[in-house]
């Protein structure tokens, strides 16, 4: 079923491309979300991989309609994981959900997480293998954040159900996106070297904008940059 904010994303095109066939339309949408989230990693998951000594890979299953692009982190609470969780995919950035007696643990802090080191095997795929480098001492259970990408089957309308909150937030730039494809497509009523090089550069702002609002988590200001304090004056200069 088509959501709200993907029927705006494709008026919006109409009205800048009126003679594009729906078609049409759908295929270059498919193409702009893929090249979407395949530059940016905004589209993040975090799952629990249960790790024990006498292995080194294991199956990353989603539960959803996805491809695994990327590792971006893989990580071991310092304290175990609630017996009950519950994950909510539409909140950025996704946490673990305990017990309502306890809503809040080091456990699903980011903070009180030591890192691991892993690599996909096979990346863009849906069901990826995750090898690990070391194999813990005893049984674990870590925590891999993952980049995800949209895939075939689309739904009944021949679209792709992307994250709402994603295509609503950069929806300006993935009509950018979308135009762009269209314009750049020859012999076309709508085709535009011209046009399709400005839009070009709207989407190209959007998937930087997304990247870099993935990397410091939503968090403003994430960026700023500080001056290297290796070289900072520690006692005054003798002339």
């Amino acid at each position: 079923m088509t959501t709200t904010p993907i029927a705006r994303v494709l008026d919006n095109v109409r009205v800048h491309v009126p003679a594009v066939m729906d078609g049409m339309m759908r295929l270059e949408l498919f193409n702009a979300l893929k090249e979407f989230f395949q530059r940016s990693n905004i589209w993040l998951l975090e799952i629990p991989v249960y790790v024990t000594p006498e292995s080194n890979d294991y199956q990353v299953e989603t539960g959803m309609n996805v491809v695994v692009n990327r590792l971006m982190e893989l990580s071991r609470p310092n304290q175990p994981l609630a017996n009950q969780w519950e994950y909510a995919p539409t909140r950025p950035p996704a946490y673990f959900q305990v017990d309502p007696n306890n809503l809040h643990s080091e456990s699903v802090d980011p903070i009180y997480r030591s890192a691991r080191r892993g690599t996909l095997l096979n990346a863009g795929t849906k069901c990826p293998i995750l090898r690990i480098i070391f194999n813990p001492q005893v049984a674990e259970t870590w925590i891999a954040t993952l980049a995800l990408n949209i895939t075939d089957p689309t739904d009944q309308d021949g679209l792709p159900c992307p994250p709402e909150w994603i295509v609503e937030k950069y929806s300006n730039y993935l009509i950018d996106g979308v135009i762009m494809r269209l314009m750049l497509q020859p012999g076309k009523p709508y085709s535009s070297p011209q046009g399709a090089q400005y839009h070009g550069r709207k989407f190209n702002e959007g998937v930087g904008l997304a990247r870099t609002e993935a990397r410091n988590m939503f968090v403003y200001n994430g960026q700023r940059w500080f001056f290297p304090q290796g070289w900072s004056e520690r006692r005054p200069r003798k002339w």
